[in-house]
């Protein structure tokens, strides 16, 4: 699949605009027109970046990519270089009440970074989400965070995720991955990243790799496995173990021991958190199996 750009009219370096026309292999152009606004992309600055790959991320289970992220940006010390504009819209579903009273709707932050790599290497452009958007929003979002990747002639999409399953938090958790193209397959296991064969990867940690390809992009989305039971708190050990093999795809030497730290200290509150329930609930209880004890529960996010 070939991608090609329109040039784009007049107006202004910090407005990217123009059409996409994908072509199939059999020869037949189909032309899709992106119908979202594309005045709320705001680029600051526009580095030169040499053969970049973009890594994208946004909250969800462990918040496994969305801490990745934020933790590249502060260890590679990563400059701001533009945002995308938000609204309420994009992820009023409800409401959250604090003290008996409504609190305001917040308004996401989409915020992209560089890194030039210092040895000469693949450069890094970043997109860091702090809401999943709803649809058709999403889409919308994917198509807008991929127009700025375009710009900067982005060759390959990155993405991660969590992979629940039925693993003890005190486990190293493996890494699952999958690919938007078949030659891509040899390199996950180059990096011990084991092929998924099959499941749907839920939010836009997902969608942006469909996207992604229909424009014509290659990609990877790394799924670090999470015990089941902790969906609700922060895994930095899952997190831990996707940048590992992001780093070495990357070859960026990037310093994980704050993160190791951090995932000591999450196994010793998700210890004593085990132990205060197992206070709390009737001896009796533990002797009911339950079906489906012991078999692996998967979940994507």
């Amino acid at each position: 699949m070939r991608r090609t750009r329109f040039p784009d009219p007049k107006g202004g370096n910090s407005i990217l605009r123009g059409d996409y026309r994908i072509e199939g292999a059999g020869g037949e152009n189909e032309t899709e027109e992106l119908t979202m606004d594309d005045s709320a992309i705001r680029l600051d600055r526009e580095p030169e970046l040499h053969a970049p790959s973009l890594y994208a991320a946004w909250p969800g289970m462990g918040n496994v990519s969305l801490n990745a992220a934020k933790y590249l940006v502060e260890k590679l010390e990563m400059e701001p270089i533009g945002s995308i504009e938000s609204t309420e819209s994009s992820v009023a579903d409800g409401i959250e009440i604090r003290d008996h009273l409504v609190l305001p709707l917040e308004t996401p932050e989409y915020r992209f970074y560089s890194y030039q790599h210092p040895d000469g290497g693949g450069d890094l452009l970043l997109f860091v989400a702090d809401h999943q958007p709803l649809q058709p929003q999403a889409v919308a979002l994917a198509r807008l965070v991929m127009r700025v990747a375009d710009r900067f002639a982005v060759r390959r999409v990155h993405t991660s995720a969590a992979l629940m399953c039925s693993i003890s938090h005190m486990e190293r958790p493996r890494v699952w991955g999958v690919a938007t193209h078949r030659e891509l397959l040899p390199e996950l296991e180059e990096l011990g990243v084991h092929p998924l064969p099959a499941g749907h990867v839920s939010g836009l940690n997902g969608l942006l790799l469909g996207v992604g390809k229909r424009m014509g992009f290659e990609g990877l989305c790394f799924l670090g496995e999470l015990p089941y039971y902790t969906i609700g708190m922060d895994n930095p050990k899952s997190s831990l173990a996707v940048l590992e093999r992001f780093s070495r795809l990357w070859k960026i030497r990037l310093d994980t021991s704050d993160l190791r730290e951090a995932s000591l200290k999450k196994e010793i509150e998700i210890e004593e958190f085990i132990r205060q329930g197992e206070k709390s609930i009737p001896s009796d209880a533990w002797e009911d199996e339950g079906e489906g004890k012991g078999a692996d529960t998967q979940q994507y996010n």
